[in-house]
């Protein structure tokens, strides 16, 4: 259902967009081990890093499974569990939603938060971020009841720029996203890869969101 928030229009449009909710219960129960239990984890290795997340996981009762997963991906100089808290991710953990927010580690070409804006000739394929996610969806969908069908990616300003770079690499991953007040220069792969159909929301503030 759509939450009321005052954390502003990210959480409402994201909450629209996902409001069809999770898929109706399993009998597959929630694994619990290898890291994840919620909250933070560190010194998690993928593509020659040690990286950060932090997990939110809905109530194993009431939703035992398959569950949906939100993407969250912070903006510039936040954390994984800013962007969960910044985002709303209570309300989607309540209504059943795996909430997964991977924390960036500066790394960037052109903008440093994310490995997002790539200049033209760099192989998808050795883009940290995007291998560090690979890794982190495998991993969690070995170990816990997930929706393959429903993962989404969302994310503002920074991570609303990644978020670009992962629709654009992964269509046959992800079902939607939010790109939040971001730009997509050098996220497109080239060539570009066939788009399958998606929802996604593209959310701009106004005449004076700009980047200066």
């Amino acid at each position: 259902m759509l939450r009321p928030t005052t954390v502003g229009p990210l959480l409402v449009l994201i909450a629209a967009f996902v409001a069809i909710g999770p898929s109706p219960a399993s009998a597959e129960d929630l694994v619990v081990d290898g890291g994840f239990e919620a909250g933070q984890h560190d010194g998690y290795e993928a593509a020659g890093q040690m990286r950060g997340f932090y997990l939110a996981l809905p109530d194993a009762a009431a939703f035992p499974g398959p569950r949906p997963v939100m993407l969250a991906l912070n903006g510039t100089g936040g954390t994984g569990q800013g962007a969960y808290e910044g985002y709303g991710g209570t309300g989607f953990e309540a209504d059943g939603y795996i909430v997964l927010a991977p924390d960036s580690n500066a790394n960037g070409v052109v903008w440093p938060s994310w490995y997002s804006m790539v200049p033209p000739g760099e192989s998808a394929e050795s883009n940290p971020a995007l291998l560090y996610f690979d890794s982190r969806l495998d991993c969690a969908s070995a170990h816990l009841a997930i929706d393959e069908n429903r993962l989404y990616v969302a994310g503002q300003s920074a991570g609303g720029i990644m978020t670009n770079y992962v629709l654009q690499h992964r269509p046959d991953v992800f079902a939607g996203g939010v790109p939040a007040s971001s730009i997509f220069d050098l996220t497109a792969p080239v060539p570009a890869l066939a788009m399958k159909p998606m929802a996604i929301i593209v959310m701009w503030g106004g005449d004076n969101d700009i980047w200066s």
